[in-house]
Formats: structure tokens, sequence, C-alpha cells
């Protein structure tokens, strides 16, 4: 099983960034792709679409309620 990548919080930033300049309107593969350029760090355009489909996972998690937000 492939292990998740490690994600810097410059990282995470870039990432937020870039999906609010890269909307949905845009041709999807290419806005995969420019979100991994603006990532940086070699992140892949499969690992930058499973990080925004965790960050939709938390989304809905937070949403009803159910995140757990204490750290340990």
């Amino acid at each position: 099983m492939e292990s998740e990548s490690t994600w810097t919080a410059e990282q995470n930033k870039a990432f937020e960034n870039a999906l609010a300049i890269y909307s949905d309107k845009d041709m999807i593969e290419e806005r995969w792709h420019n979100i991994a350029a603006a990532v940086g760090g070699g992140k892949t355009v499969e690992e930058v679409k499973k990080h925004y489909e965790k960050l939709v996972e938390d989304l809905k998690l937070i949403e009803a309620g159910e995140f757990d937000h204490l750290i340990s």
C-alpha cells in the first residue's frame, strides 16, 4: 500500500492558493497540473488530487460536526 506523502505548511498554503486561482471552470487536467506546479516540491498530479480528496472529506466531517479537532 502506498504511503501518504508529507506536505509542509508552505506546500499546503500554496495548494490552497492554487485551488483559488485554478477554479473548477478551468480544464480539469490542466487544473491539476497547474496546482501541482504551484505546490512544487516534486508533488505529482496524483498526490495533489489525493490531497484535494482528503480536504473535501475533512470539510464534510467538519460540516457534519464529526471532525476530531484534537491533535495528539
